[in-house]
Formats: C-alpha cells, structure tokens, sequence
C-alpha cells in the first residue's frame, strides 16, 4: 500500500475534548487512506501537548474519511506558571497537526488552525 497523503486540513465538526472518556468525531481528507488505519492528532500548547488517536471508521468515496473514535492518548502537561496564566487546559482554540498511518506507512503531517476544544 502506498504512504498515505492528506490533501487539506481535517474537520472537527464538534469541540475536540481534552479529558479523557470521550470519543470526538473527524473529517480526514486524503488518498491511499482506508477503513481501520491509524489516526493521530497532537495539540500544540503546553510542554507536553495533547495527543489524540483514532481510527478511519467510513470512507465516503469523495477523498474523505469519517473517524469517530479519537479519543485522548496523552493529557495536556503544563509549563509551570505560564500556561496556567494562558488559560492551557482551559479549552477555546488549538492547532492540531493531523497524520494518518497505513500498515505500510504515516502521512506527512497537517496542521488544521483553531480547533475547538473543550477541558
């Protein structure tokens, strides 16, 4: 199978949860992506950013991919002091990078702009 290779930024069509115990739906874009391959999404704020992990759950035969199952990997760790005063954690908006892994390979990276999260 072929690396796979996203074409635009994701969709977050709900905010994406920073706690643990949900599942938060996506839209990837792409080709040589299919059912059941590897989704990750890491945060950007914090020391240690959020991540989260998925997999494609539909192909909607447009170059678009449902995932309805990301879920928290790694919580959000704090820089003492500075992110607390940023309101890290907190929720409003991140930038995520988004890839996408396939038995054979991952996708180069994609940053999707101010997503909504909530705490």
């Amino acid at each position: 199978m072929a690396k796979p290779r996203l074409t635009s930024p994701a969709d977050f069509p709900n905010k994406l949860h920073k706690g643990a115990g949900h599942n938060d739906p996506a839209t990837i874009y792409g080709e040589h992506i299919a059912v059941g391959d590897d989704v990750n999404v890491n945060g950007t704020r914090g020391r240690k950013p959020t991540s989260w992990v998925g997999t494609i759950a539909a192909n909607n035969g447009d170059g678009s991919f449902d995932v309805t199952d990301l879920t928290v990997d790694h919580a959000e760790e704090f820089r003492v002091g500075k992110d607390k005063e940023a309101g890290a954690g907190a929720g409003g908006t991140e930038d995520v990078s988004v890839t996408v892994s396939n038995s054979a390979d991952t996708s180069d990276p994609v940053l999707t702009a101010s997503v909504p999260t909530v705490p």
